[in-house]
């Protein structure tokens, strides 16, 4: 009998937390040294560009959470199977978004330059 016994919620919710405070304290604090810098876009290819790096910026933030949420379902399932079948497709889904993700980025940068230059 383990002396010190934490449950998979329990451990869920501890990790959210975690995640939840990094993204509520730590983000802002990044968009403020990035945001109060003077960028101006002078061409649309450089607006164009700036918007799609944004974009895929955020993306890989919400691919990686996903990513961590599938790992800890995985690994919080203690055999349970239909837990860890759970973890798997969130853990595949997150590779599928990113790998549209990132065509979606190739198709987007070819066209701004066929377009734009």
């Amino acid at each position: 009998m383990p002396i010190f016994k934490i449950g998979a919620k329990d451990l869920f919710l501890k990790v959210f937390l975690v995640i939840f405070l990094s993204i509520v304290f730590v983000f802002p604090a990044q968009a403020a040294i990035v945001f109060n810098s003077t960028t101006s876009y002078n061409t649309v290819n450089e607006l164009t560009t700036g918007v799609v790096n944004w974009f895929l910026s955020i993306t890989a933030g919400v691919t990686i959470f996903f990513l961590i949420i599938g790992g800890i379902y995985y690994l919080t399932a203690f055999g349970d199977e239909k837990r860890m079948q759970e973890g798997k497709k969130i853990i595949t889904y997150a590779i599928y978004g990113l790998v549209l993700i990132l065509i979606s980025y190739s198709v987007v940068t070819t066209l701004n330059a066929i377009i734009f230059d």
